[in-house]
């Protein structure tokens, strides 16, 4: 492969903050490209119906990104996925990007009214359903395509350097808000923020080898995390029947089963397992919880009966997705209140929110406004709706 490929490197220690930077100018598509080049007969991606290597998933990829241009998707065009986790979910994921668009993770179970509003407010150029879905909901039919019409010859082999007028500061995906506080709100996410977190040196990043279960909703930002960081550092991505992460002995026979190295689990789980079995992370080489507050008695029930290699807590406080680990002398204030002992994941550098960006955040200390590029100051909510009359579409009752 040419040396100028862009390639995950350049990778800073997140304990002394040094490096060579990341790659600037990569996008996540480009990224990926050159992993499957790299690694073409590696597992990349698993589930109980069978696997794929990374030739196999980057030849579908290829395949769908063709067909969705060939439905009129152009470059920086937003492309909903309606689906639930799958492999033809993270085959449309990628294929969205690999077509210069932009992607936007939907829940087929969300209310209608609010899927509706979700659709309407972000104005997607196509919606990417399962055969049978009924998508004339809420996009015409020329602007809905199945997961089947995507499927396919690959077409011929590319270039390896791919041209392409998108720009790293340019958004990869887009993510709604949970909508607590009112209507959902979209936020735009960049290539560079997510490049440089899968380019960062930091135990929650997977490595080339290691096997990372997906715990994360597609909806949930913390499933692109799990696709991105995975994949793009010639890991593997596990996708496991959603019963499996419920019960504590059955998802330690998954664990053990697919030899996971990697784990994202929301509090509210490791609260559960922790108590269960405390001892069933042991074999993880990291562990991060995050989501929510977490418990300092189940961390210490973990740390005192069977420790992962790191436990990572990737919680602050609410609106702050930010990544963090305990200080070194703080022992387990991985789980203490979050406003304390804690720091940020490498290559980070302070901002403060601006004046109507993003919900209000209580005072905290400054090390916790720490942010890696593609949220808050690099991203930001979608503009408000153009009061101009727009067409309608037919859309759920």
């Amino acid at each position: 492969m040419p040396s100028s490929a862009p390639r995950p490197h350049g990778r800073v220690d997140s304990r002394t903050g040094t490096g060579t930077g990341h790659p600037r100018d990569a996008l996540l598509p480009d990224l990926f490209t050159a992993r499957a080049l790299r690694s073409p007969d590696s597992d990349a991606l698993v589930w109980s119906g069978g696997r794929w290597t990374f030739r196999e998933l980057h030849d579908r990829v290829r395949c769908a990104a063709a067909r969705l241009r060939a439905r009129g998707v152009a470059p920086g065009d937003i492309v909903a996925v309606l689906l639930e986790p799958s492999p033809q979910w993270v085959v449309s994921a990628l294929a969205v990007l690999e077509a210069d668009a932009v992607y936007l993770p939907l829940d087929p179970r969300t209310p209608p009214k609010r899927l509706a509003t979700m659709i309407e407010d972000s104005s997607p150029a196509c919606l990417v359903t399962v055969p049978g879905a009924t998508a004339h909901r809420y996009l015409p039919p020329p602007r809905h395509v199945t997961t089947r019409e995507l499927e396919g010859e690959a077409p011929p082999e590319p270039s390896r350097s791919r041209p392409t007028r998108r720009r790293t500061t340019d958004a990869a995906y887009l993510i709604h808000t949970s909508g607590s506080t009112g209507t959902p709100k979209g936020v735009l996410c960049s290539h560079r923020g997510m490049v440089r977190f899968v380019t960062a040196d930091h135990p929650a990043v997977p490595r080339p080898g290691d096997r990372l279960l997906a715990t994360a909703h597609p909806t949930f930002d913390v499933s692109c995390y799990e696709i991105f960081c995975t994949l793009l550092n010639g890991a593997c991505l596990i996708l496991p029947e959603p019963e499996d992460l419920l019960d504590t002995e059955t998802l330690a026979r998954s664990l053990r089963h697919h030899r996971v190295t990697t784990l994202w689990l929301s509090a509210g789980l490791f609260h559960v397992h922790a108590q269960s079995a405390p001892h069933i992370f042991s074999g993880l080489r990291c562990l991060m919880v995050g989501g929510d507050s977490v418990v300092p008695g189940a961390v210490r029930a973990v740390l005192a009966q069977g420790p992962p290699g790191t436990l990572v807590n990737g919680y602050v406080a609410p609106y702050l997705p930010l990544f963090t680990e305990p200080l070194p002398d703080t022992g387990v204030s991985v789980a203490q209140a979050y406003f304390s002992g804690l720091r940020p994941a490498g290559r980070t550098r302070t901002v403060r929110p601006q004046a109507g960006v993003g919900p209000a955040c209580p005072p905290v200390d400054e090390r916790l406004l720490d942010l890696y590029p593609g949220r808050l100051r690099e991203s930001g909510y979608l503009p408000p709706p153009d009061p101009a009359p727009r067409p309608s579409h037919p859309t759920a009752p």
